[in-house]
């Protein structure tokens, strides 16, 4: 298995150069990318622990990303859920 990581800058609007590197690098192994965790802050409640999104989809500038609720489903029984 191999493990890419990518760390993008927060949506800014002095970081849109350094977004657009990131997502450029993933473009080119498209193809090889099996699993997306995409991991974000909380912007509009704090909390303790961990939150899962309640949606379908994340929409990114690379495309729509569909969220794997069979995964999701696993980490719902871990207590910082």
């Amino acid at each position: 298995m191999t493990i890419h990581v990518e760390l993008k800058p927060d949506a800014d609007p002095n970081t849109g150069d350094a977004a657009a590197r990131a997502y450029a690098t993933l473009a080119t192994v498209k193809e090889k990318i099996k699993r997306v965790v995409v991991l974000g802050p909380a912007h509009r409640v704090a909390l303790e622990g961990i939150a899962l999104s309640e949606h379908s989809h994340f929409a990114t500038p690379p495309g729509r990303i569909v969220l794997d609720w069979h995964s999701m489903a696993r980490l719902k029984t871990l207590p910082q859920v």
